[in-house]
């Protein structure tokens, strides 16, 4: 068992693409064996698969879900979290799922490359984000366009506001987006709990992010912000 103090009280793995048929692209399946790693050391009982973005008909949580499932884990211990596109509002909304149960603290499974931004979003939501041990990450250095990438959405990130409630003492729920699977799944809230079925296709397969139309047939942007495709 890992002896790292770490305290951590949930595992947040953080969604990525998805390739076509709907497996993990190489840099969320380092992210969902980071995870499964850390639930095997005993650091947390309970995992957060957290990503709303659908690749296709293929939602990034869903998928982080049946891969653990598959690698094991009891789907009781896992939570799916179906509203966020991008890293900001992984920590808005697994912030509202931690607030449930008490809890605040979490260790983020993401790649190498995206932990610093990563914790900054979350620490902004009032989560107490923490890295995994160095010689867990295992990500190959990033590309000059994946750094860039990085700081615009960093820019990005710190220039967009945290909604009203959106910290570590509050218990209001904020709406998903238009384009997360939560909101094509017809939800208003946070899940309460795992689910095991995947929010409604209205899509044809894809290796993409899907541009959608909303309730009210304005079209919904499809934003990759925060979902960086490699690494």
């Amino acid at each position: 068992m890992y002896d790292g103090g770490l305290g951590a009280e949930a595992i947040v793995v953080l969604g990525c693409t998805v390739r076509r048929g709907g497996e993990p692209s190489a840099a969320l399946m380092r992210r969902v064996l980071l995870a499964a790693r850390a639930h095997q050391q005993g650091v947390a009982p309970w995992i957060i698969a957290s990503g709303g973005r659908r690749w296709g008909s293929h939602v990034e949580a869903v998928v982080i879900r049946e891969q653990r499932v598959r690698g094991g884990v009891d789907a009781a211990a896992i939570t799916m979290e179906l509203h966020s596109l991008t890293t900001l509002e992984n920590g808005i909304y697994c912030g509202e799922l931690l607030r449930k149960r008490g809890a605040r603290r979490v260790l983020l499974a993401t790649c190498q490359w995206h932990l610093a931004r990563a914790r900054l979003d979350f620490r902004r939501c009032g989560i107490d984000a923490l890295a995994p041990p160095d010689d867990w990450l295992c990500s190959p250095p990033p590309t000059l366009m994946l750094r860039l990438r990085e700081r615009f959405c960093a820019w990005l990130d710190g220039a967009s506001t945290i909604p009203a409630g959106a910290n570590a003492s509050s218990s209001t729920a904020t709406a998903p987006g238009k384009d997360s699977a939560a909101w094509l799944a017809g939800a208003s809230t946070i899940p309460a709990g795992a689910s095991s079925s995947p929010p409604s296709s209205r899509s044809s397969s894809s290796s993409s992010p899907t541009s959608l139309t909303s309730r009210e047939g304005t079209p919904a942007l499809s934003s990759q912000s925060g979902r960086p495709a490699a690494g």
